[in-house]
This record gives C-alpha cells, structure tokens and sequence, in this order.
C-alpha cells in the first residue's frame, strides 16, 4: 500500500494500517493523529513534522531501507578507501627512518611520532588495540619501505574501524565523535523530525537509524524498544542514556540517581522509582500513573501538568517541590510524606493519611508559593526581596499568609498567589534575589564590624599611651594649666560628642564636613599629585554622602576611612599612618562590593580606590 493510499483512507475514516509494508513512504506533514502502525515496515519513512498525536507504532520495524544501507555502504567503502591512500602517505613519510640521509631519517621519526601521540591520544583508557596495529606495522617494516608503506595503511584503516565500533558501543566515549556517526547513520532512516509524537505507542518497536531530532515527544512510550540508543535523539528527552534506559525499562528506575535530569513529558506510567533521586528534575507534564514513588527525593521537582494519578508516594520527600492545579493528584496512595530534606517535617505529624486527605493537604499549595529557609531569615534581605519581587511582578499581588518556625533555624514563609500564577518563576526569582541581598547585607554588617574593630583598636592604643602619660605625671608636681590643645596629634578616627545631635543620631553632614576639611588640609605639590588626590577623595566623599544604600552609621564609619587616607597622604613617612590607610581601602572596598554595581559609591569606589593605591605606594 503506497502512502497516498493511506493519506486517502485515513481522511475517509480509517485508522487501521497494522503490518503494512511501508518502506520509504512520505506522511510529511501529513495529519495521522489516532492512526495505528503497529507491526508496520516502515524503513526509511518519512513523518517530518506530521501530527502523531495518538498514534500507534507497537512492534514497528524502522530504520534504513536496503538501498540506503548499500549506499552508504558504498560511501563508507570510498571513504576506507581515501583513508587507506592517506595512511599509505603517512605510512610512506615514516619509512624514511630506513633512508641512509638524515634528513629523511629526521622526517621518518618525527612523522612516526606524532602519529604514536595520535593513537595514544585517539585510545586514551585502552591503549592495548594502538599498540598491537603499531606492533603489526613494525613486525613488518623489515620488507621493505614499500612493503611498510601499505602495511602501516593497513594497520590505521583498521585502527580507525575498530575506534568507530568502540564509539558506536560505548556512549561515554567521545560523545561529539557518536553524535556524528549516529547523525550520518539516520540519513536516509525513519524520520519523525519535528513531528508531534504527543502519546504515541513505540512499544516493542526497532528503532536503529531513526531521527527523532526536534521533535515533540510529550508522554510517548518507548517501553521495551529495540536499538532506540542508535536513533537520533537531538535535543529531546532521549538524548541522556540514563533517561532513555528508563523509558525503555520503567522498573529499572530503583534508587536512581536522576537529579537535574530531563524528564519533561516522559512516561513512567507503572515505573519502579522507589528510593530514587529526582532532586531538581524537571517533570513538568509526565504520567506517574500507578508508579512506585515511595521514599523518592521530590525536592524543588516541577510539576506541572504532571499526573501522579493512582502513584504510590508513602515516605517521599516533597520540599518545595512546584505544583499547581494542572497538577493531577486524583487516588494518590500514601500514608505520609515529609516536607522537609532528611526526613523532617513529616505530615501527618502522626498516623497515616486518610483516604482523601493528602489530596486535600496540598489543595491549599495551589495557590501557595513555600519559602523555606534552613539557616534562619535575614529579615532585612527578606523585605528587600519581597518588594524587588513584587516590583518584578506587578500585576501579580502577592501576599504573606503565615510564618513557621519549624525549630532549628527552619522556617517556611507561605506567600499567597493568585491560582494564575506563574509560581515556578515566582519563587526561582525570589531565591535569587534573596541571596544577591543577603550577599549585599552581610558586606554591609562585616564593613561596619571592621571599621568598628578598626575604632576599637585605635581607642585601645591611645588609651594605653595616656595610661604612660598618667604614670609619668603622677610622678611629678601638679601644674593645672588650661591650654588649647588645637596642634595635639590626632591620629584617630573617633566620632567625637559633637558629632551626635540632640536627638542621639549621628550627626552625618558635620561628620562629612570634618573629612573635607582634613582633605583640604592635603599640601599642594609641584606636580600637582595632591590636587588630583584631593579631587579624588571629595568625589568619594560625594559618593558615600549621596548613597541611598547606606544609613548614617554606614557613611560615617566610610567617611572615616576616606579621612584615614587623606591623613595618611599627609604624612608618608609615618608606617603606623600608611598600615591605617591600607586598611582604610580595604574597608571602603568591602562596603562597595555590598552595594550593587549600578550604585553610585560603588562606581566610585572602583575608579578612585586604584588612584589611592598608585598614589599612597601602598600594597593591599
């Protein structure tokens, strides 16, 4: 029966086309969804971009027809043959070794060289095959330069066979080299490029030499097939052997590791999944019907539209997993579940599940977007996120239902959504938002505690330097005298009485007008260095003054650090000044990598920080 004979049947009605022979036929584009194939011979077929949709291929033979086979049998034997004529050269540029010139003996050894590094490298783990065609090419080169010639061809052409059989059968080895050949080998094979395989039936099917690159295979069943690992999977779901063995073997899933895996639209239905790790796999619209998901990691899994109708889910970890009201949840048998990693947080708290139940306890996630936080809650980086995240989606209200303190530094903040709601992107932009602020705000905490500890070690040292003047003047007559102390050293960097103001707050713009005044004070010099570095510190000080990031007591501990540096460019000679200044730059370095890169102080921070550096001869 030709295709145009099927084409016309299927538009009358017919759906039934079991064990025709349709070699080479051409159903391009064509709509055959409902149609069944089964036991067909459909050898180098052609479905690109066809609607499969429901359609069955149970027990189907495709692949290559045998005039494809012979042709590329032909290319391959032309290509052998190319190969051999190349390796004769190369055999021929080595038997020079055997020339009386040295010049020649020179180019023999060398070409032999590179040619042992290529088969060495060409091997890699197994280099027993390499070494027993050089030691054939060897055994023979006392015939002669000729004799050597074709003997060495011989050796590579069937070095480089029997590498392409190692590829063919081992898929860890020289993955770029396998998508080659499979890609060659499906030239002229089944082709179901770009169809829509949406619930297509493969079972028992032979599939060597099949193209399935870029097509849409949402819930197809590939149980039991044959050779699916020499198709051309492209971009879809079989392109990992570990996902394809268990589409082809749904039992053989037990403790698998299968986190991060692919599993978008797979179908599992019945699948052995018990103990298995699916942590962050996407399973976004597969069929868990009837699976044994006991004990499985769920973690952070999405799915949606995924269909866990009738699946057996006792002991399964379900944390943060993504579901929705696509998601299908309908005869779940399970008697609990735990919300949290480790077996924590284990619903019910005791007994079992009653019939109903663990459908009725994840209605409510529907709606719900979970924000667990295993290490307790930066409050502050939590507000910030929550209105960046809101700003991000401004059509979608969102709203803080409840706060759980699950002990030991867990919590789970529940955010109501409208059942619209894109949560998947919701909740992956909060997490990152979340750890940018947190990032931001423990800079901000550990700049404030070094420039706290930095005031604390200075008080300690002059406090020590006044407990030596207070020993020295208890020994001596007392002489009260009231004298200005204006031209007394100052090498500290105190926030003075007078920089506090009535109502207890730091006084910032006299705090900020004090370190103007000491950059000020910076000498002028011949080559105009001072004046750069003063236009440098006052451009940092108008960044630290006008950055909204920072509260009064964040400016004035950087305001500090700036005036630490324009003391210490006062007075190069002074070690203790320069150590200050050093540390000074580190501190204003860390408070700018808090903020981000579009913030003023930042942008500052990365231009003038370098100029200090250069200027002050300091190494950080």
């Amino acid at each position: 029966m030709k295709a145009a004979d099927v084409i016309k049947a299927y538009k009358n009605g017919e759906r039934n086309f079991q064990r025709l022979n349709l070699r080479g036929a051409n159903f391009k584009e064509q709509d055959l969804s409902g149609a069944d194939f089964s036991y067909c011979q459909l050898q180098s077929a052609n479905f690109s971009q066809a609607n499969l949709t429901n359609t069955k291929f149970i027990g189907v033979k495709a692949g290559l027809q045998k005039r494809w086979l012979i042709l590329f049998l032909l290319v391959v034997l032309v290509l052998i043959i190319i190969s051999s004529l190349f390796s004769a050269l190369l055999g021929s540029i080595v038997s020079l070794i055997f020339e009386s010139n040295l010049e020649n003996k020179v180019s023999g050894w060398t070409g032999l060289i590179t040619i042992i590094i290529f088969f060495i490298i060409s091997f890699r783990k197994n280099l027993g095959g390499g070494i027993i065609f050089l030691a054939v090419a060897f055994a023979v080169a006392g015939a002669g330069a000729v004799a050597f010639a074709f003997a060495f061809a011989v050796a590579l052409t069937l070095f480089a066979c029997y590498l392409g059989y190692r590829t063919l059968k081992d898929e860890m080895r020289d993955p770029w080299l396998r998508k080659i050949v499979i890609a060659f080998a499906a030239m002229g094979g089944t082709s179901f490029y770009k169809a829509t395989v949406t619930d297509a039936d493969f079972t028992g099917a032979t599939l060597k030499n099949v193209n399935f690159n870029r097509a849409i295979l949402t819930r197809t069943c590939f149980k039991d097939t044959v050779k699916l690992n020499l198709a051309r999977p492209g971009n879809t779901l079989l392109e990992k052997p570990i996902v394809r063995d268990l589409l082809i073997n749904p039992s053989s899933g037990e403790e698998k590791d299968l986190s991060k895996a692919n599993l978008r639209g797979a179908y599992l239905k019945e699948a052995n999944l018990q103990r298995a790790n699916l942590k962050n796999a996407d399973i976004s619209g597969a069929t868990f019907e009837y699976a044994n998901l006991s004990s499985a990691n769920l973690t952070e899994v999405n799915a949606v539209y995924t269909n866990f109708n009738s699946a057996y889910l006792t002991g399964a970890c379900l944390e943060n997993w993504n579901i929705d009201t696509t998601t299908k949840l309908d005869n779940v048998d399970c008697q609990y579940v735990y919300l949290l990693n480790n077996e924590k947080e284990r619903q019910p708290s005791s007994g079992d599940f009653k019939t109903g139940e663990f459908t009725k306890l994840f209605e409510e996630v529907f709606d719900t977007v979970n924000l667990i936080f295993e290490n307790g809650i930066d409050w502050k980086a939590f507000i910030e996120t929550m209105k960046t995240v809101q700003v991000e989606n401004e059509d979608t209200p969102l709203e803080v239902s409840s706060i759980e303190n699950k002990g030991d530094g867990v919590f789970v903040v529940k955010v109501k959504v409208p059942p619209d709601a894109d949560k998947e992107k919701i909740h992956q932009e909060f997490e990152e938002n979340y750890q940018l602020k947190l990032q931001a705000v423990e800079a901000k905490y550990k700049a404030l505690l070094d420039a706290k500890e930095n005031e604390i070690s200075s008080y300690h040292r002059e406090n020590a330097n006044m407990m030596e003047i207070t020993k020295i003047l208890a020994s001596r007559p007392i002489n009260i005298e009231t004298k200005a102390m204006n031209n007394s050293p100052d090498n500290s960097t105190n926030i003075t009485t007078g920089d506090i103001n009535n109502t207890g707050n730091l006084n910032i713009g006299k705090i900020i007008k004090d370190v103007n005044n000491t950059i000020d004070n910076i000498s002028e010099s011949d080559n105009n260095e001072n004046e750069q570095l003063k236009t440098s510190l006052k451009e940092l000080m108008q960044a630290i003054e006008t950055e909204n990031e920072l509260d009064d007591e964040e400016k004035a501990g950087a305001a500090n650090n700036v005036k630490t540096i324009a003391k210490a460019s006062q007075k190069p000679e002074d070690e203790g000044l320069q150590k200050k200044a050093t540390r000074a730059v580190k501190l204003l370095e860390t408070l700018a990598k808090g903020l981000k890169p579009a913030n003023k102080l930042y942008t500052a921070c990365q231009s003038i920080l370098p100029q200090i550096v250069t200027f002050l001869g300091i190494t950080l």
